[in-house]
């Protein structure tokens, strides 16, 4: 695991506004990597779970490891809960979850729900999800009569990768409008 310097993220060729975050929170005195959380700059921590960044230690009750190194986060409505590569992120009513590539994300009433290549995005009622290549999207919905269940594979029936879905009035997956607040992310 690599500490967090300006040194590292130019040795792994972090873009200029990554490094200039950086340096500005360690010229304040801050950690790093809790401002990218702190600020809603999901793809710049996301960067530094994928290069192998020293994070561990980052631990709330709400964000922690696991036996195997990975981020397991959760959190409670309106919030944003983010994991790592095969990591678990779960949201409440409104909330936000990403994940990394084979993680599993899952929001509930009207949430939002965004995981990596090979993951598993699961939203309540109303909500949305994104996935990366070979993923799956999961939206519950009533139908009325029966609590249901609709799921859609990426590269499959026109689901494309990256692309933010919801259910129509009909229970099918059509494209949804990109929340004000979408992360910028490669997964």
């Amino acid at each position: 695991m690599k500490k967090i310097t300006i040194e590292n993220l130019r040795a792994d060729d972090a873009y200029n506004d990554g490094i200039s975050f950086v340096k500005a929170a360690l010229d304040a005195g801050l950690d790093p990597a809790l401002e990218t959380i702190r600020q809603g700059q999901f793809s710049y921590f996301r960067w530094l779970v994928v290069e192998g960044y020293d994070l561990k230690h980052l631990r709330t009750p709400n964000f922690t490891w696991d036996d195997r190194g990975r981020i397991r986060s959760t959190l409670g409505d309106d919030g944003v809960s983010i994991s790592g590569d095969y990591g678990t992120s779960m949201s409440g009513e409104a909330g936000t979850s990403i994940s990394g590539r084979e993680g599993r994300s899952i929001s509930g009433y009207r949430g939002t729900s965004f995981s990596g290549e090979g993951g598993v995005s699961d939203s309540d009622e109303f909500g949305k999800c994104a996935s990366g290549k070979n993923g799956t999207l999961i939206i519950n919905f009533n139908s009325g009569k029966y609590y249901r269940v609709k799921v859609a594979y990426v590269g499959e029936d026109g689901i494309l990768p990256n692309v933010l879905y919801e259910l129509d009035d009909n229970g099918d997956f059509v494209r949804a409008d990109r929340p004000r607040d979408f992360p910028i992310l490669t997964i």
